[in-house]
């Protein structure tokens, strides 16, 4: 994987107010496929508003016992930040039906790949594990070194609780028994071998 340049987007915190971000994108070398850095614990993929700003305004329709104009009112007053009630009662209705959506948020489809790093003058190893339907990092760190051990405790860890269904990789003959022990269908990366 390398970088490939990163995308301006506007946030809005509550306590923050508006905020311009960059998220890092990445390219990888052998597929060409792109991906964005996850930052769905801050905010939804297709939104500007963040999940904390989201709350804070649900809280208040409490308050108001749910006049929506008075919560839009009151979070431009604490925030600057215009919102139409419309949008608030679209809230209302994606609250009540979180309930409804799957428990985990990765597809279970992943692909995995280690790639030499140089850190102070040392190779190391840095290990990458991508959602290849939803295009994000699901996991990176760096290992001093590269054995069966290390990459099924990272394996293991960073897919704990989350669909296990299939890991593609390149033909490494370590990644195949331990990505099937893990309980992964094994697929190898075509295009990295053309």
């Amino acid at each position: 994987m390398i970088k490939n340049g990163v995308k301006g987007r506007t946030l809005y915190f509550y306590d923050k107010g508006v905020v311009k971000t960059e998220i890092q994108a990445y390219k990888c070398n052998k597929c060409n496929k792109k991906f964005n850095t996850d930052i769905s614990e801050i905010v939804e993929e297709n939104s500007n508003f963040t999940h904390d700003f989201k709350s804070k305004c649900l809280e208040l329709v409490g308050l108001f016992f749910g006049s929506l104009r008075n919560v839009a009112y009151k979070v431009k007053k604490d925030t600057g930040v215009n919102i139409s009630h419309q949008t608030i009662e679209n809230w209302i209705l994606e609250y009540e039906n979180k309930k409804k959506e799957p428990k985990n948020r990765y597809s279970g489809y992943y692909i995995f790949d280690v790639e030499w790093v140089k850190i102070r003058g040392v190779w190391n190893y840095r290990f990458t594990l991508f959602d290849s339907k939803q295009d994000i990092v699901v996991a990176d760190e760096i290992y001093f070194k590269e054995n069966s051990k290390n990459i099924e405790e990272f394996l293991e860890q960073n897919t704990r609780n989350k669909n296990r269904i299939a890991i593609t990789s390149d033909l490494d003959e370590k990644y195949k028994p331990i990505i099937e022990e893990l309980g992964f269908k094994y697929q190898w990366c075509y295009f990295s071998h053309i």
